[in-house]
């Protein structure tokens, strides 16, 4: 899924748009023990209570495509994906398949404490689009049955005195347990090309260093997708084996910066990548190698930089500024020796003491 599939999916969890229609949950402590469950249609929680799940399930739809928003395939027919569609099909339905897909979760997912399983059932009218792009309401295409699900730890909120208005006092607060943000979750099937792939889902992660390997693999039967880290270990490995140069790693950055704004997501395929290594100086033998000692069969450019800021180290010098600005950073050789300069862009400052340079004290 690409980042306008998922914001128009993303775009019906508020009260206008709503298309959920049940909500089931199970409440799972440290033991792995299913402690207790509940369903209920969507629409009758309390107003505080409904907002504060369309958050919760609205975290479980952001984060960055291919970091953590990650397409899962299903490489071939499966037994876990037929408990997927049985899953969907059944409306979360109590019975035989929301009891296996909560014992399942609760017996691989490998997060400590006590946690929520929570999901919920939508059914969306897709509208049909104008030849110019602009959505027809009155004019829906098919419908996209789908669920959303996450994981989210529960733990006691933090002690607090409170002042009591009844006895005008200041007494200690009865602690609560408290939903945090989901650790995990999905949506299945996935929304691609803006109708229902059944053999495939999205995959939230909050730590996308740290996947639920035995969730993915024994919960839903995907193929394992490239991490963000293994991605980076690839691309930084064959820089270095190829001696990427400082200038040809900035004009590389700011190439893939501009695809992406133009583009939108972007995934480098075997003919992008060879151009690109021919393009700014990396040998795609370096390249290939790498990928494949990280076990990487892809790169996504937005895993390879980061687009907001430039970073640039020595051993003992670290410069940060915005990407915009990564032009007032350069290499040059100053008295034979290669330098790191940096043109000042307004006053300078050492430790906060503003200061000036000789050329400014000669004027």
């Amino acid at each position: 899924m690409n980042k306008k599939e998922v914001l128009e999916i993303k775009k019906q969890l508020n009260p206008v748009r709503c298309c959920l229609t049940h909500i089931a949950g199970c409440y799972v402590n440290s033991e792995r023990e299913i402690i207790s469950t509940f369903r209920k249609r969507f629409l009758s929680l309390e107003e505080e209570e409904m907002l504060k799940f369309f958050q919760l399930f609205q975290k479980t739809l952001s984060g960055t495509i291919g970091k953590s928003l990650l397409t899962l395939d299903y490489p071939a027919p499966c037994p876990e994906q037929e408990g997927m569609r049985s899953l969907l099909q059944s409306s979360l339905e109590p019975g035989e398949a929301l009891d296996n897909f909560y014992r399942k979760v609760a017996d691989s997912y490998q997060g400590e404490g006590n946690y929520y399983i929570v999901l919920v059932h939508g059914t969306y009218d897709i509208p049909g689009h104008t030849s110019d792009g602009q959505e027809q309401e009155d004019a829906s295409e098919e419908v996209y049955d789908h669920l959303i699900g996450m994981i989210c730890p529960v733990s006691l909120d933090k002690p607090s005195l409170v002042y009591n208005a009844k006895t005008q006092d200041v007494e200690n607060k009865e602690r609560d347990w408290v939903l945090g943000n989901p650790d995990c979750g999905f949506l299945y099937p996935a929304f691609t090309e803006r109708r229902a792939d059944t053999n495939a889902l999205l995959y939230y992660t909050r730590r996308p260093d740290v996947l639920e390997e035995a969730l993915i693999r024994d919960v839903f039967g995907t193929s394992l997708p490239d991490t963000a880290a293994k991605q980076k270990e690839a691309f930084l490995a064959a820089a270095d084996a190829s001696g990427l140069t400082f200038e040809n790693a900035m004009a590389l950055k700011e190439e893939l910066a501009l695809r992406e704004e133009s583009e939108g997501d972007l995934t480098l395929d075997r003919p992008e990548r060879d151009g690109l290594c021919r393009q700014f100086g990396i040998r795609t033998e370096d390249l290939e190698e790498a990928m494949k000692h990280s076990q990487v069969s892809a790169l996504f450019a937005p895993n390879l930089f980061d687009k907001n800021k430039t970073v640039v180290s020595t051993d003992h010098v670290t410069i940060r500024v915005p990407s915009d600005l990564a032009d007032l950073v350069e290499i040059r050789k100053v008295d034979g020796v290669d330098c790191l300069v940096v043109r000042p862009d307004g006053r300078i400052r050492l430790d906060g003491i503003p200061v000036k340079t000789d050329g400014e004290v000669a004027q």
